[in-house]
């Protein structure tokens, strides 16, 4: 199996596992969600250094940084397929309490800036429609690229090692 794919199955396989463990100990819900989502973006980066570390070694310690671009890229795009459908899942059936406890924090967060109730419903009302399973699955696929494509592009800068007898 090719490394991306393997580190990208890991990825998304990784990924539920925290989600259900953030679901399980509710830690998901507390005030600590920043460290739960730092730790989100730490996973997708471990596999994609891990993917470039082996691509390398296959490869007498050398990659190019276009090699390890696509490969990190393919390893978010697999991992975050499967993370996106089970972020679906998830919000739908599993905890779909979720997504009342996101708008009323959201709601919270708009009333510490000082909107006003009227302001607060017709922002509300219009993110409603997002909440549907396609858009879900959509934004979060979208997001995970865009990320995921900053991600690759930094660890593909970093990790590079073209070799120098391709070179000359």
């Amino acid at each position: 199996m090719k490394s991306e794919n393997r580190y990208g199955l890991i990825y998304g396989g990784v990924s539920i596992l925290w989600s259900l463990l953030m679901y399980v100990t509710e830690l998901n819900r507390s005030n600590y969600d920043w460290v739960v989502n730092l730790i989100s973006l730490i996973i997708p980066i471990t596999c994609m250094v891990m993917a470039v570390n082996e691509i390398k070694a296959a490869q007498s310690g050398y990659i190019t940084f276009n090699q390890s671009f696509k490969k990190t890229l393919a390893v978010i795009f697999i991992g975050g397929s499967i993370a996106a459908v089970f972020a679906v899942i998830y919000m739908n059936w599993i905890d779909p309490g979720f997504m009342e406890f996101t708008k009323n924090k959201q709601m919270i967060k708009m009333q510490e800036m000082g909107l006003s109730d009227d302001v607060i419903e017709r922002q509300l009302a219009q993110s409603e429609k997002f909440y549907q399973p396609q858009w879900m699955f959509l934004f979060s696929i979208v997001g995970i690229l865009f990320i995921g494509s900053i991600f690759s592009l930094i660890v593909s800068a970093i990790m590079k090692k073209p070799n120098p007898e391709e070179i000359a």
